[in-house]
């Protein structure tokens, strides 16, 4: 997961926005998120974020689901405060995404 951040990061929106929407890698990206081992944390935190700005319907998906929601609510009670401040720019994007969100987040 960290070189898939690492390639990210050197991507132009359009390729970011290919590779987020991938299925297989969103798939990867929520079983990284589900072992949730600390050091591929933040990466997961940025591929999703990138997911949830570029496409509104995932977004909605995963915000109904509430392992992935759990999962979010984890990194605010287990993680330090550098991998809590990336996870708020993740829940502000999904808060921007729809008023149904935010109050799917807001009730987490």
């Amino acid at each position: 997961m960290g070189m898939l951040s690492n390639v990210i990061k050197n991507c132009s929106d359009e390729q970011i926005k290919l590779i987020t929407a991938n299925p297989v890698m969103q798939t990867f990206a929520f079983q990284v998120l589900s072992e949730f081992q600390i050091k591929n944390i933040s990466n997961c935190i940025r591929f999703f974020g990138n997911l949830f700005a570029m496409d509104e319907q995932a977004c909605t998906n995963y915000v109904k689901m509430p392992e992935f929601m759990g999962k979010i609510r984890n990194i605010f009670t287990y993680c330090t405060k550098i991998i809590r401040k990336e996870a708020l720019w993740l829940v502000s994007n999904i808060a921007a995404n729809s008023e149904a969100d935010a109050v799917m987040i807001a009730k987490d």
